[in-house]
């Protein structure tokens, strides 16, 4: 069965028009690396599945909070954070994170 499009991507685009860029798969969802290192999962399924994931090691979570207030521990990985697409503005309050 073909892979239905991931309705999150676009908001990746300009991180993967990065050299060393590429899409990848994980969890059922797309995977963001550049350079080897993944900066990103887009989760186009049903929550908690659904947003943008960001790995980061715990004892980043107080900084990365800090600025980006909206980001939780994912419920299920807490070491990764996450913006759930069911928040106001969720397209909005990607966009900073993503530059």
């Amino acid at each position: 069965m073909p892979r239905l499009p991931n309705h999150y991507r676009p908001l990746a685009e300009d991180l993967l028009c990065r050299p060393g860029a590429e899409l990848k798969h994980m969890f059922g969802a797309e995977s963001v690396y550049v350079d080897g290192l993944l900066l990103l999962v887009l989760a186009d399924k049903e929550p908690p599945w659904n947003g943008l994931l960001f790995p980061a090691e715990r004892e980043n979570h107080e900084t990365i909070l800090s600025e980006f207030d909206y980001l939780a521990p994912h419920e299920i990985l807490p070491k990764w954070l996450y913006l759930s697409a069911d928040q106001d503005h969720f397209e909005t309050r990607a966009q900073p994170i993503l530059a």
